[in-house]
């Protein structure tokens, strides 16, 4: 842990949370061909896939295109409606993102 003052060991362990700190594009249709991107930090942690919400929809964990730390994209799957976006990964989950 580094801070202002200096440098020392964490006495425990600690996740850090997934920001969202962006969603492209700004409205789509369930099922259509549109792909969701969003941007921010810790989306994806390790090896395991996040979970990814569009208000309490559940987008299937196949549909995922590309997870990776910064950036997770899918296609808008049929059945999802305007809602909040949220992704949890091992470490947690955010606030959610206004869709």
């Amino acid at each position: 842990m580094t801070n202002p003052i200096g440098t020392a060991p964490s006495a425990a362990s600690f996740k850090v949370l997934p920001k969202i700190t962006d969603v492209t594009p700004l409205s789509a249709v369930g099922g259509s061909a549109t792909v969701i991107t969003v941007s921010g930090f810790n989306l994806k942690v390790g090896a395991t896939t996040p979970g990814v919400m569009i208000g309490a929809f559940v987008v299937p964990p196949g549909l995922d295109h590309v997870a990776v730390p910064t950036q997770l994209t899918f296609p808008v799957p049929l059945g999802a409606v305007t809602g909040k976006i949220t992704v949890t990964t091992a470490d947690g989950r955010p606030p959610a993102r206004r869709r």
